[in-house]
């Protein structure tokens, strides 16, 4: 992998960790926040935790996306961040003081880590643009076709999303509630747009189910 390349190349130090689906990294005042996390390989969903147990989505982090800890770690007493693995999930962590102190300054590696912010920035801006929508079912759609998308694997005449997502965890990352959802993806089941077998969602046709979302206004 480029990462674990590069920085042994550059003789920089770094740990890889590897998240089981369901670990979670929760912002502590006492961590290290020197230090800049990386996903190597696999998916983080990034929420605002409020104390009132209200969450508020900021993105779907995958491959070269940064966790950022100066960012995660916040000392406000009214909401932490949370870093929830929804697949396994490796990281490579290192300081980035280590990188910007080399002596022969490698400029590939900067521009990786620079890429990397770029690509974070990007997803954060997708789920903006997934939650400015008022319909949890426009919201719904939207989500699926992104994740489509991203990381969507074609089979025969469908495309797999690989990870297993419970209407639960779909409800989380839209902010709405199972029952909604489940009746939402019951309804794009009846409609022979998805199917969802053991949490796992395929997508029959993307462009029917972008029609969808665009002729029908209401759930």
């Amino acid at each position: 992998m480029k990462w674990i390349n590069s920085l042994s190349e550059e003789k920089v130090p770094f740990q890889i960790y590897k998240l089981n689906k369901g670990d979670a990294i929760i912002s502590r005042p006492d961590y290290d926040n020197s230090k800049l996390l990386i996903i190597l390989d696999g998916y983080i969903y990034l929420m605002k935790v409020f104390t009132n147990k209200e969450t508020l989505s900021i993105g779907i982090l995958n491959t070269n996306s940064i966790i950022d800890i100066k960012f995660i770690l916040s000392k406000n007493k009214h909401y932490y961040y949370k870093a929830l693995a929804v697949s396994s999930t490796f990281i490579i962590s290192f300081e980035i003081k280590n990188v910007l102190n080399l002596k022969t300054l490698e400029k590939r590696l900067i521009e990786d880590v620079l890429k990397s912010y770029i690509l974070t920035i990007a997803k954060y801006e997708i789920m903006t643009n997934i939650l400015a929508h008022k319909d949890i079912k426009n919201r719904l759609i939207q989500l699926l076709l992104i994740l489509c998308e991203e990381c969507g694997v074609i089979r025969n005449h469908y495309i797999i999303i690989p990870l297993k997502l419970s209407h639960s965890t779909l409800s989380l990352i839209i902010g709405s509630n199972r029952v909604t959802i489940a009746r939402l993806m019951k309804r794009l089941q009846q409609r022979m747009l998805i199917s969802y077998t053991g949490q796992q969602i395929q997508i029959h046709n993307p462009i029917a189910l972008s029609y969808f979302n665009n002729i029908h206004n209401k759930s």
